[in-house]
């Protein structure tokens, strides 16, 4: 099986250890509707969870894909500008 995993094209690993290697950057391509269908799922994770360690992970993640898109769209604005000259 993990040979497997490692021959599927565009996947995504995690490393070993619980959290992640902050280190790893992975550059993903969405569409509007995706990130959109992903805010949405975050803050309504956040308002309903009670545990606030929970709330606290989805709101930093909703946070983390805002500015992850604010900074896609800048830039693809300094790279060819709007009319991709």
């Amino acid at each position: 099986m993990r040979d497997i995993d490692q021959d599927l094209e565009g996947r995504v690993t995690a490393t070993r250890c619980r959290k992640g290697d902050v280190r790893d950057v992975y550059e993903l391509c969405l569409t509007g509707r995706d990130v959109f269908q992903m805010q949405r799922l975050l803050e309504e994770t956040a308002v309903a969870r009670e545990n606030y360690f929970d709330v606290r992970e989805a709101v930093l993640l909703a946070e983390n894909l805002r500015r992850a898109v604010k900074q896609a769209r800048q830039q693809g604005q300094s790279q060819g500008g709007e009319n991709g000259r």
